[in-house]
């Protein structure tokens, strides 16, 4: 046994050379000083070669009927091949156009979120419009100041109340006030509720409008005065109030209250006359 060469080595080549002779293959026999990768090449070689053979050979030998058989097998196997093939394209298809889909309704979604934000924050305001606001805001304020420089309590002449917060503020001319005197005259009011006591009269008489009901606390400015633009529904001076029937309402809670207390002050004092 030459050195380097196994039994395994021995037993591989004559079962080569056996091959060879038996399918009538050449045989190429082992070179000195052959290294082993050319041993492994040379091997290689020869396989390739009886395979080959042996395939043309089993070819050669089959009958009609099988070549028939194995050529029909062959196509079938090649259109299930091409149908799952296609039929895998078609998912990966359906699948690639749903992932396409979400994230167009995803990006639409970001988008109406996005623009949904641009309709909710404002934009910032401008200086104009922060020195507009300051300056109403000054005037709210300082609105109970005066000519001269004093200040009054803003107070509707006709219906007595208290203007405070935001409410509207306006200036009723004289004449607006004589023309609805049948509504707000002492006559009207004691045909309606009876005698007032002429304590309260005094209390609510304005100068230049005598015989009125009217509040002294409103301001006056030269012949025009305080009251409500927005009339409340108890307003006298409001359509839908009954005084435009000719019924006048007392000009309020404190009136009511002042008007009947004079009256049982009066009915005291005569019974500790009498």
């Amino acid at each position: 046994m030459e050195s380097g060469v196994t039994l395994a080595d021995i037993r591989k080549e004559e079962t080569l050379q056996r091959n060879c002779t038996k399918v009538g293959i050449v045989y190429i026999p082992r070179t000195a000083n052959e290294t082993e990768q050319e041993r492994d090449a040379r091997h290689h070689q020869l396989q390739l070669a009886i395979k080959s053979k042996r395939r043309i050979e089993n070819k050669s030998q089959q009958s009609p009927d099988k070549e028939r058989r194995i050529r029909e097998s062959n196509v079938h196997n090649a259109r299930r091949i091409n149908a799952a093939s296609m039929q895998q394209q078609e998912s990966a298809r359906q699948i690639n156009t749903a992932s396409r889909r979400r994230q167009r309704e995803m990006q639409q979604e970001e988008n109406d979120v996005i623009n949904d934000y641009d309709d909710i924050i404002p934009d910032p305001p401008t200086k104009e419009h922060i020195d507009s606001l300051v300056q109403e805001a000054i005037k709210q304020v300082t609105r109970t100041r005066r000519d001269d420089g004093s200040h009054q309590a803003t107070v509707c002449v006709v219906c007595d109340c208290l203007i405070i917060g935001e409410e509207k503020v306006h200036l009723m001319p004289k004449e607006r006030l004589e023309n609805n005197k049948n509504r707000l005259s002492v006559q009207t009011y004691e045909q309606n509720f009876g005698e007032i006591h002429p304590l309260l009269i005094e209390q609510y008489q304005v100068a230049g409008l005598e015989g009125m009901l009217l509040s002294p606390r409103s301001y006056r400015s030269g012949d025009n005065f305080v009251h409500h633009v927005s009339l409340a529904p108890n307003h006298p001076l409001q359509k839908s109030h009954p005084s435009h029937q000719n019924l006048l309402l007392p000009m309020d809670l404190l009136s009511v209250i002042c008007h009947q207390f004079c009256k049982f002050k009066e009915k005291m004092n005569r019974g500790k006359l009498i």
